[in-house]
């Protein structure tokens, strides 16, 4: 053998009869020491023989291996093997450069010398039999693609294309669909195309197209597994749906929000800005959670959209001042969305919930000191209800360890405000705590059981009537209920805000401390605020 690298020529048998075969392909067979075809069946392969073409195929591997990327990666490696050992011409069906997987494989080894000759593709005789221009607009899909799958199945965490901008089904254009091979195949392709378009679509099955064999039929989508026989050399053609017939989709949306803010759009429309969009989200997400509420599928899909709008409204602004557009929105969910959750798209581990949580506020603390972010507070919204914010700052400082054993705890504190507030109101009678609650940061495991025991009906119940009591209360005392709770959130957030300091002012870290000396801290440092 020489010490040259070994030399592989690659051709491709056209898409139907010999007769579509280039005479330079021919030659090249007819010249080749060795001539090894991916397989043998293809309308040309019988008509070889007339031209004094000796050849071996591949099809032996396509039954003792289990996936196709086996199977392609098998071939690729005969092939090269045979190459080594003599000048060697591989040949596959249609065009070596159009969807072939072993020709990719070939071409990247760097032990092989290959040189591809252009050829007749089925693509070619596909467009010449449906009358169609590419240039007008055509996308041509593999019907064989493993990312595709209905939409309610989530894919895997490593099918990066299936969460990374993947859109397999477009009805805005015309699509090609090759390797319509078997009526497996087809019967899924059918389900996924029927998501997006009506059963009665029109739709052509060609097969064998350019070999005597052919046959080209023009059937509805319900019908298509059900159609003419479906073998190796099928290809389906769906033509692009009406506008009027398809579903709106959110490129759509993005387009109108475009409209309505132009000088052809609406006054109301572009009489808005940031402001103005502000109390619309906060009215629109409680008319959501109102939807949520109400079980109510129809208005929640309503309401959802309305929610969507809004954001859609946003990013629209951003877009014309240059500051951020929707894609940006989206991109830094995703981003966010995989980034936080390392036990799906990375190394971490989390088998229950509370894992979870733990992980993410370990990330979280990280994209906060990105941020230049420095308490765990920091990206707590001002502008949710004192309700709502007072029990996301209560988790936060949970989830560092700053929390109650068990419910004793705020039960305890709760008797003590309500004695500190008798006094300032001038009731100086006080009543004895419960010998249950003395103690609050030692665990109780018999309370905790008896509390775990109540019917959280009633438990709900009675919780609702102290909150209400409670804003009754400031009724009475002439006070904001909202605004005296707000006064409270940032009070405690005050306090909390010292206590991170002298933690981390010793070089520790708050989740490594104990409960019993964050709140030896927290009382040295709560001051009278």
């Amino acid at each position: 053998m020489s010490d040259a690298t070994p030399h592989l020529t690659i051709v491709g048998l056209g898409p139907g009869d010999i007769g579509l075969i280039s005479v330079q392909t021919l030659e090249a067979l007819r010249g080749a020491a060795r001539v090894i075809l991916r397989t043998g069946r293809h309308p040309a392969v019988a008509a070889l023989g007339d031209y004094g073409v000796g050849y071996t195929t591949c099809d032996d591997l396509y039954e003792t291996h289990g996936t196709f990327d086996d199977v392609y990666a098998a071939i690729a490696a005969r092939v090269a093997a045979a190459a080594a050992e003599a000048p060697t011409v591989y040949a596959v069906p249609g065009d070596p450069l159009v969807a072939e997987r072993t020709v990719t494989l070939l071409r990247a080894r760097t032990d092989l010398t290959v040189t591809v000759l252009p050829a007749l593709g089925a693509l070619n005789l596909l467009l010449a039999r449906l009358g169609v221009d590419p240039g007008d607009g055509l996308r041509i899909a593999d019907a064989r693609d493993e990312g595709l799958r209905p939409r309610f199945e989530a894919p895997m965490p490593e099918d990066t294309a299936a969460y990374h901008g993947a859109a397999p089904l477009d009805p805005s254009v015309p699509t090609l669909w090759l390797q319509v091979d078997t009526p497996l195949v087809a019967g899924n392709l059918k389900i996924l195309l029927l998501e997006v378009y009506p059963p009665d679509h029109a739709i052509t099955m060609l097969t064998a197209v350019g070999a005597m064999e052919e046959e080209v039929t023009t059937l509805d989508l319900a019908d298509l597994d059900r159609g003419p026989a479906i073998n190796h050399l099928t290809s389906l053609f769906v033509p692009a749906l009406p506008w009027a017939q398809r579903r709106h989709t959110v490129q759509d949306v993005l387009a109108i929000m475009a409209l309505l803010r132009s000088e052809r759009g609406c006054p109301w429309d572009r009489a808005q800005d940031l402001p103005s969009l502000r109390h619309t989200i906060i009215e629109e997400a409680y008319e959501t959670a109102e939807a949520i509420d109400r079980d109510n599928p129809d208005a929640l899909a309503d309401e959802c959209g309305d929610l969507l709008l809004n954001i859609i409204f946003v990013a629209q602004l951003g877009q014309e001042e240059g500051l951020f557009d929707f894609d940006d929105v989206v991109g830094a969910l995703a981003d966010k969305l995989i980034r936080r959750h390392t036990h799906v798209f990375g190394e971490a581990e989390a088998e229950t919930p509370g894992a979870v949580l733990h992980n993410w506020e370990q990330i979280k603390v990280g994209e906060r000191a990105r941020k230049g972010e420095t308490s765990i507070f920091d990206d707590v919204p001002l502008a949710l209800p004192a309700l709502a914010r007072a029990q996301k700052v209560q988790k936060r400082a949970a989830r560092v360890g700053f929390d109650w054993r068990d419910f004793r705890g705020p039960l305890a504190k709760l008797h003590e405000e309500l004695l500190e507030l008798s006094e300032e109101v001038g009731i100086p009678d006080t009543w004895p705590v419960p010998a249950v609650l003395a103690d609050p940061l030692t665990a109780d495991p018999e309370a905790q059981a008896r509390a775990a025991a109540a019917s959280p009906a009633r438990v709900t119940h009675e919780v609702g009537d102290l909150l209400f009591a409670a804003v009754n209360l400031c009724r009475f005392l002439h006070l904001d209920a909202e605004e005296t709770l707000r006064e409270a959130n940032a009070r405690f957030m005050r306090r909390f805000h010292r206590v991170e300091a002298a933690v981390h002012a010793r070089g520790e870290t708050m989740d490594a401390l104990p409960l019993e000396e964050l709140d030896r801290v927290w009382l040295a440092v709560k001051g009278d605020d």
